[in-house]
């Protein structure tokens, strides 16, 4: 394997033109461990971002599983900060009756499956992230994965050894 020194920068240039579906992380989970519906109670919730398979620390909500919009995020941070701000308004009682629907962040970023692998490394500096959603297409918002810092060099890796 070269070292990294010696590897030109046309072929980590040409890299990150490619689409970011090349580069989707396969070892981040399913799409079952990684999803909810917009109906999924707390408790589903917390079961499945602490996951063993769910290395991300978060789920994608979808509309539901028939039909897999993505409607919103809900990451381990968004998670706690909602019971937070729930408990010290008073609603304790609201845990146990929470939707995602209700608790998902509806502005997260995400690229598109199409997109360079540059937009998302660009996302990932600009929101100080390591994981980014990646989804089929602007219209149908279907979820397809993450692509990850631990992807992007999973793929360099793989590059570099068939040199």
């Amino acid at each position: 394997m070269p070292n990294i020194f010696e590897i030109p920068k046309g072929r980590i240039a040409a890299m990150r033109e490619r689409p970011v579906k090349d580069f989707i992380d396969e070892g981040a989970g399913t799409i079952d461990v990684l999803t909810v519906t917009h109906e999924a109670s707390f408790s589903e919730i917390i079961k499945k971002i602490t996951l063993v398979e769910n290395r991300e620390d978060a789920v994608v909500v979808i509309a539901h599983r028939s039909e897999t919009p993505t409607v919103g995020l809900i990451s381990h941070y968004d998670l706690l900060t909602w019971i937070e701000q729930t408990r010290a308004s008073g609603g304790i009682a609201e845990l146990s009756q929470a939707k995602a629907e209700s608790i998902a962040n509806t502005d997260f970023f995400y690229v598109t499956e199409d997109e360079p692998l540059q937009r998302a490394i660009e996302l990932m500096k600009e929101k100080k992230v390591v994981h980014v959603v990646v989804l089929d297409n602007e219209e149908d918002r279907h979820f397809v994965g993450w692509v990850t810092n631990r992807s992007i060099l999973r793929a360099l890796g793989r590059e570099l050894a068939e040199e």
